[in-house]
């Protein structure tokens, strides 16, 4: 067979994998649309190269530099669209060094008319690929966006913040879509960040500035934003971040990523809704964080534990002693608080909230103190716990 090169870009073999893979995070299999699956190279002149890469509901770009391209005069540009996952594994198989992204033509129609190829110091291997024009775009609402622009230290700071928040979100699956997300508000004119699983939330506000309405931003998206967010890291007084906000849409701009969701449509939900009491708080307890989470492990180690369901949450803590006494590395702590109609004491200072939903909140203060305040009506109770401007609130009015 009689083959012809006519185009070639030699690129380091870390710098495409490292990208690739970034490009891979923010992917996932779509049988309705299998094009997902491929990454959409181009490579310009100047030695500037884009890698994309996505869903329907968002679409990611690496900017890359450094590439040595040889190109046919009349070309502006060379495309190549590899499917992902064989390409990750044989640029993981090869060596560090120069990799070389190839269209080879065969002259003899008996062939496929054109290959893309991945050569390397070891080798060639064929690439499964696809026309690049037959690459899926995403179409993005028309309009001038309204921008944010974010420093370095601002964009550190919403990275953090969304990726503690994305732990109380919901999943695209579940039955509240209002919740299967993170909420972006205005609270007194600065960034707030509001998220919940109908039984934990999380309150953060920022000191950045927010003028414009309420977003939500898929649970399945969060990862993406956080991590170009994050790639500003290192960048120094000039490096930003431009949060770019179109009405179905937001962009998240870097020098080296930018980053397109869609936003979910869905009416706001209030968190005072859902956690009625928060407002209501008659007990405070102030502990070392340390203590707390000693006396919650030993609570959940102890032989009269027992683990009960109920309708809305699992696992909720009872004991069957009337008093019990803690003691570890930390310190020490007593509860002694029966309640009619039990044989034992419930954990009333904690009413009953999933102790393994509570563990991982308190490991998420910010802190080495931790305020937890309890509000209680009757039998609803509620917990609250506020630190830095940000506040977690458990519900607890399910115990029985």
């Amino acid at each position: 067979m009689t083959t012809s090169l006519t185009s070639q870009v030699r690129i380091g073999q870390k710098e495409l994998l490292a990208a690739l893979r970034v490009v891979k995070s923010v992917t996932k299999d779509n049988p309705t649309i299998p094009a997902y699956a491929y990454a959409l190279i181009k490579a310009y002149p100047s030695g500037a190269m884009t890698i994309m890469g996505g869903t329907d509901t968002r679409r990611l770009t690496i900017r890359m530099a450094g590439a040595m391209v040889d190109m046919e005069e009349d070309e502006s540009e060379l495309a190549y669209c590899p499917e992902l996952k064989p390409t990750l594994d044989l640029l993981a198989a090869t060596p560090s060094g120069l990799v070389w992204l190839e269209e080879v033509h065969s002259t003899e129609p008996q062939y496929d008319s054109v290959q893309l190829r991945l050569s390397s110091s070891v080798g060639d291997a064929k690439l499964a690929g696809m026309t690049p024009s037959d690459y899926p775009r995403l179409t993005i609402t028309k309009g001038e966006p309204d921008t944010l622009v974010l420093g370095e230290g601002d964009a550190l700071l919403l990275a953090a913040a969304l990726e503690r928040a994305g732990k109380f979100c919901l999943t695209s699956t579940d039955i509240y879509p209002h919740l299967a997300g993170v909420w972006i508000k205005a609270a007194d004119g600065k960034l707030s960040l509001e998220a919940s699983d109908v039984y934990t939330a999380t309150i953060e506000t920022l000191d950045i500035p927010w003028t414009y309405g309420p977003i939500l931003i898929p649970s399945d998206s969060i990862d993406g934003v956080v991590s170009v967010l994050s790639s500003v890291l290192g960048g120094g007084e000039t490096a930003q971040a431009t949060l770019k906000l179109l009405p179905s849409w937001l962009g998240v701009d870097t020098s080296e990523q930018e980053l397109w969701v869609r936003l979910y449509d869905y009416r706001p939900v209030e968190m005072s809704a859902l956690f009625p009491l928060a407002d209501q708080l008659d007990v405070t307890w102030e502990e070392d964080r340390a203590v707390l989470l000693g006396t919650l492990a030993r609570i959940t180690a102890m032989p009269g534990l027992t683990i009960k369901g109920g309708t809305l949450g699992t696992h909720i803590a009872t004991l069957t002693s009337e008093r019990i006494d803690y003691a570890d590395e930390s310190g020490s702590y007593q509860i002694e608080q029966p309640i009619e109609g039990w044989d034992g004491p419930e954990l009333d200072w904690i009413c009953g909230v999933d102790v393994k939903r509570f563990i991982p909140v308190i490991k998420q203060t910010l802190g080495t103190s931790v305020a937890i305040r309890l509000s209680s009506s009757g039998r609803s109770k509620a917990l609250l716990i506020e630190e830095s401007g940000r506040r977690t609130l458990l519900m607890a009015n399910f115990i029985r």
